[in-house]
């Protein structure tokens, strides 16, 4: 068994030196609390919990935007494949109607024809 020591009984000088270091202790917890903008009965895991709480709910906003921007987009698709579909049926109808003015370009080009030779008949008659 090892022998029990007495406690030396301390100088005024080691009374001295532990009250500036709990002084000093004080001061840069104090100096901390102030660099790290802590206001009385803040703590530094509080802090940072209501810097996590923030960033979660940053988080969640971003997720929200990223839907929406998301559905905007599948929104602005269905728009484009509306006009796309709008812009389809116009040339077909464009066709259509090139197609119907060259066959009325053919008919009056044989009336035209028909006109002609009946002239050319008259003339040949007279």
């Amino acid at each position: 068994m090892r022998p029990v020591r007495k406690k030396k009984q301390k100088s005024v000088e080691d009374l001295q030196r532990i009250q500036l270091n709990e002084e000093l202790i004080t001061a840069l917890e104090m100096a901390f609390r102030r660099a790290m903008g802590l206001e009385e009965g803040e703590t530094l895991k509080g802090l940072f919990d209501n810097l996590g709480n923030k960033i979660d709910g940053l988080s969640e906003k971003i997720d929200d935007l990223g839907e929406n921007l998301g559905n905007k987009i599948d929104n602005l698709g269905a728009k484009i494949d509306g006009l796309s579909e709008k812009i389809d049926d116009l040339g077909d109808n464009l066709g259509t109607k090139i197609d119907n003015l060259g066959t009325k370009i053919d008919g009056l080009s044989e009336k035209i024809d028909d006109l002609g030779e009946n002239l050319g008949t008259k003339i040949d008659n007279l």
